[in-house]
């Protein structure tokens, strides 16, 4: 038997007005700011919906820190960009602009900072299918720097399998300098 999944009309516009909150910023009541020396403007958002889908937004809006009282919050290490893609997907559950290889890796980063536990996954899986010969060492570096066994462990494996191609590169002697311990079992992978 077939299970049909969908949404219902309300469970639609729910999720189209919340998204409307935060891309015609209305009602806000709490400012993101960046680093002086950048010239992005300001970003508003909710206090509720961003400590409803973060721990560490709930803390900060409703904990002792300053930023309960002043509802003012200065990013300071993350790009303006990958943060305004952060809270496009808190609120809509999905980025602003389609995932890729120049902007998964910070955006997990972000969602790693803030909890967002699905957002995380999601740059996850995509970085899975972008495991190639010019990207597999970085990737393993950044996965096991950050972590992320499951693409630590598919790039070690496909490191594994194009060895003699993988050995040619400058990144695998940059592995061998940064990273030695990966780069021996990465080494020993490959004789497996």
């Amino acid at each position: 038997f077939w299970i049909k999944f969908y949404q219902s009309v309300g469970e639609i516009n729910a999720h189209r007005q919340f998204t409307n909150l935060y891309v015609n910023q209305l009602n806000c009541d709490v400012t993101f700011s960046f680093d002086e020396i950048n010239e992005d403007e300001p970003i508003g958002g909710h206090v509720f919906l961003l400590s409803a889908r973060s721990s560490i937004f709930a803390a900060m809006f409703h904990g002792e820190m300053q930023e309960t009282s002043t509802r003012k919050v200065c990013i300071k290490d993350i790009k303006p960009d990958i943060f305004k893609q952060l809270l496009h997907y808190i609120y809509s559950g999905r980025t602003s602009t389609k995932l890729s290889e120049e902007n998964a890796q910070p955006l997990f980063v972000a969602a790693d900072m803030y909890d967002i536990e699905d957002l995380k996954d999601e740059c996850v899986q995509f970085l899975l299918t972008c495991i190639k010969l010019e990207n597999a060492i970085n990737l393993m570096a950044w996965a096991h720097v950050h972590a992320v066994d499951s693409l630590k462990e598919a790039a070690l494996a496909f490191v594994a399998s194009h060895g003699k191609e993988i050995c040619k590169q400058d990144d695998w002697e940059r592995l061998i300098k940064n990273y030695p311990d990966l780069c021996l079992l990465a080494t020993r992978s490959m004789w497996k």
